[in-house]
């Protein structure tokens, strides 16, 4: 009997899945970053194109890993589809009920920021540049990146900032640290 074609944004029948260190890897790294597309998960984990997007779409149909719908309407829909976590993700990494929390917290949050999804990339593109330029390096470690609702939390302590940005990261070169902040501008406000 041949196999039916899985609908992108519908979850259907799927070959059963045993977890890899590299699917766990994976979903780590979609945690992290909030939204990544399989160019740059490809980017992020070494082994074939077509290997890796059979693992996404598996981890996607068992609920590991979640599509965001808004994409296509953000005119993002292309070879490279996007993921977020899903809540079978979220609830494989977290150790315990304060990091499920905040897993789930993140999930939450991902589905806030649908309406920005295009502006969420754009951070996700330069946070997977920076990696890889940081791992290619050497020297240079990225020893924090803060980003969301994690980063404004942070920012607030009982103020209300009239800046936030997008994201706040460390690099440290074994000599001192830099603190670093990124505001991504898509050239949309007016």
């Amino acid at each position: 009997m041949p196999k039916t074609r899985l609908k992108k944004f519908v979850r259907g029948e799927a070959d059963p899945l045993k977890l890899t260190l590299r699917d766990t890897s994976i979903l780590r790294d979609v945690a992290e970053f909030r939204f990544l597309n399989s160019e740059q998960l490809l980017s992020l984990h070494v082994g074939g194109e077509r290997n890796l997007k059979q693992r996404l779409s598996l981890l996607y149909q068992h609920g590991y890993l979640d599509r965001p719908e808004v994409q296509k309407t953000a005119r993002l829909v292309s070879a490279h589809i996007v993921y977020s976590l899903g809540r079978k993700g979220a609830e494989m990494l977290a150790k315990d009920a304060q990091e499920r929390e905040g897993i789930f917290r993140r999930i939450r949050e991902v589905k806030h920021t649908s309406p920005i999804i295009a502006h969420a990339m754009m951070i996700s593109q330069f946070h997977v540049c920076l990696t890889l330029a940081v791992r290619k390096q050497g020297n240079i470690k990225l020893t924090r990146w803060t980003q969301g609702n994690d980063l404004k939390a942070a920012l607030r302590r009982g103020e209300n900032p009239e800046l936030v940005p997008d994201a706040f990261f460390t690099l440290d070169d074994g000599n001192g640290a830099v603190n670093c902040f990124l505001e991504a501008d898509r050239g949309t406000m007016t």
